[in-house]
């Protein structure tokens, strides 16, 4: 409906908008779950803003091909395409991650994420 109101300009600037919005929203999530998981990892406020770009693009990143293939139906090399994906995501989290905490850290995030699993 608001492809037909908006010029093809305005619509590409809301579309803009509400990718901004949508990133915004997944970094706050970062932040609140970062403020559970400091306590455990002894991370630093300087390394929790370090940390929240990086698990908020991957967090958006990840919902954005949920949305993208939502009520499709995937054939099997459709299937790995998007498992790959993810796989990469995961990668350049885990990576992003290690950059930020020292190896203590990382050890205990690696608790912390092996418990919340149970």
């Amino acid at each position: 409906e608001l492809e037909k109101i908006f010029t093809p300009e305005q619509f590409k600037q809301y579309n803009a908008l509400k990718e901004k919005v949508i990133k915004g929203m997944f970094s706050d999530l970062a932040e609140i779950k970062l403020m559970d998981i400091q306590p455990k990892t002894s991370i630093s406020d300087e390394q929790v803003s370090q940390l929240v770009p990086i698990l908020g693009s991957s967090m958006y990143n990840i919902v954005k091909i949920a949305w993208d293939n939502a009520g499709k139906t995937l054939r099997a090399p459709q299937k790995i395409k998007l498992a790959k994906e993810m796989k990469r995501i995961q990668a350049d989290t885990r990576a992003g991650i290690e950059k930020v905490l020292t190896p203590e850290q990382l050890k205990a995030w690696d608790k912390y994420k092996e418990e919340q699993k149970k």
